[in-house]
């Protein structure tokens, strides 16, 4: 019998000796910009997750479902290239994505289910809802639209979910 710890640690070891090299300094950089994405696209999430409660809440059942998405599934399933960090908004027709797309900027994208009939459903072509860039301040995140306009985090989240919802 092997013992099970003992052979994945064993495993893992060789897994960096195989790969023998340190982070470049442009590695390094990448890493620092993509920590600044996660960090905003964290707030974001946080603001989403409570209004979402605060909704179902105030339904007295749940509704609307926000899930963080792991890395590896914006790349395979969306195939999108490079790291990326995303969480989404369900609700019962329509789905929101918020996704870390270039150094400092979000982009939240939608799709609508529309139904063709019974058991007959199909999911639109996704749009853009709102691009937003950030930059990191002492006091946490300043978010501004295309414009330039500086942005309320919980007011965008009030949009969202008033889309998401929407018949």
């Amino acid at each position: 019998m092997i013992d099970f710890e003992e052979e994945i640690k064993s495993i893992a070891i060789e897994s960096m000796k195989l790969a023998g090299k340190e982070k470049t300094t442009t590695e390094l950089e990448a890493d620092d910009i993509g920590k600044e994405v996660k960090e905003a696209m964290e707030r974001l999430l946080e603001i989403t997750e409570l209004g979402a409660a605060v909704y179902n809440k105030g339904l007295n059942r749940r509704e609307l479902f926000v899930y963080k998405l792991p890395e590896e599934v914006l790349t395979l399933f969306l195939n999108l290239p490079g790291k990326r960090s995303g969480f989404c908004l369900i609700a019962d027709e329509r789905f929101v994505v918020f996704l870390g797309d270039e150094p400092g900027q979000l982009v939240v994208v939608g799709k609508k289910r529309e139904s063709f009939g019974p058991g007959e459903n199909v999911l639109t072509k996704a749009r853009q809802l709102i691009r937003i860039t950030f930059i990191k301040a002492k006091e946490g995140f300043v978010f501004k639209d295309n414009s330039g306009s500086v942005l309320d985090p919980g007011e965008i989240i009030v949009h969202i979910i008033k889309w998401a919802i929407s018949k």
